[in-house]
């Protein structure tokens, strides 16, 4: 993302050439890009009342908007699978599309009046977010096999910021024991669990590429990176200092950073 044309835009670089080329080319605001795992690109383009979300494909060397109406439309996320969900508000209120890009067919997901957001893909292609139709925020997801929608969470208080594990447990952070905790779904059961047990404040989720859980929590006496092991069910604090860890993100090797 770079503003030097005078323009918000989307750059690609080619690391053969050393050349860079903007791929966006609107007099819009363009950013937060997104890559599929077969190499399109996705991203944000326009303001605050008419964002739209548009693709590039490398086989064609074309970038086009791909949401195409005059409401909002934000969130890109890809599958694994190829298709790109997005929140979009073009039914009057927040709802969660899932797009084709080999047939160009837009579908309407969480089909409900009430708000929807904050998409997240499992590894082998199921759709989960946040939903607040059932008078509070519920995780629900949509099963592209069968194309029904459940309710994960099923519980009358605040469940939020749904994130998949790679072998598809859902973890997401509940407020359903009067703080938030963070829960996680077996998938086997079906019955949610309490992973970080304590009064303290726990949020912002991270799961490791062999399963491992990681979040913040205030448990101690500043702000903590966190993991739990699901197989022992131990929890362990892995800094210790007298500032504060506010954010995580897991290097590919598994270890948290």
């Amino acid at each position: 993302i770079t503003a030097h044309d005078g323009d918000v835009n989307v750059y690609l670089y080619d690391d053969l050439t050393g050349q860079a080329r903007n791929i966006s080319q609107t007099p819009e605001w363009d950013f937060n890009p997104v890559w599929s795992a077969n190499g399109r690109l996705a991203w944000v383009s326009g303001l605050e009342t008419n964002r739209e979300i548009q693709m590039f494909d490398p086989a064609s060397g074309a970038a086009h908007t791909i949401s195409a109406d005059p409401a909002r439309d934000d969130s890109p996320v890809w599958s694994l699978q190829g298709w790109l969900a997005w929140v979009s508000e073009r039914d009057g209120n927040s709802e969660i599309y899932r797009f084709n890009p080999a047939t160009s067919v837009l579908q309407n997901v969480s089909q409900n009046s009430a708000h929807d957001q904050n998409p997240v893909w499992s590894h082998d292609g199921r759709l989960a977010w946040e939903s607040d139709r059932d008078g509070n925020w519920e995780i629900y997801e949509f099963d592209p096999a069968t194309g029904g929608i459940q309710n994960l969470s099923q519980h009358p208080l605040w469940d939020q910021s749904p994130a998949w594990s790679p072998e598809g447990w859902l973890a997401w952070v509940s407020e359903r024991d009067n703080n938030r905790e963070i829960y996680v779904l077996n998938p086997a059961t079906g019955q949610p669990q309490n992973v970080s047990q304590n009064p303290a404040l726990d949020e912002r989720i991270a799961w490791s590429r062999d399963g491992r859980l990681a979040w913040v929590s205030m448990q101690s006496a500043n702000r903590g990176v966190y993991v739990a092991d699901l197989a022992t069910g131990a929890v362990t604090r892995v800094f210790h200092h007298e500032g504060g860890d506010v954010a995580l993100v897991w290097y590919p090797s598994a270890s948290a950073q």
